[in-house]
């Protein structure tokens, strides 16, 4: 698996990148927001990929 974003979250919020495209980002408030404005880029760019869903999943699982 080819870890496609990298994320990084401080008091102000979460910063998520995407190592293949270098002018795409996303600023979002949470560590949860910003995972899915990622898994919104992996649909619409890079088909297939499933890194952002699969961090959503855990974060959903960790909740319960």
């Amino acid at each position: 698996m080819t870890y496609r974003l990298s994320l990084d979250c401080t008091s102000n919020g979460c910063l998520i990148l995407c190592g293949d495209c270098p002018t795409w980002f996303a600023f979002r408030s949470d560590r949860e927001a910003a995972w899915r404005a990622g898994r919104d880029h992996e649909l619409r760019v890079h088909p297939g990929s499933t890194q952002a869903t699969a961090a959503l999943h855990l974060i959903k699982r960790r909740c319960k």
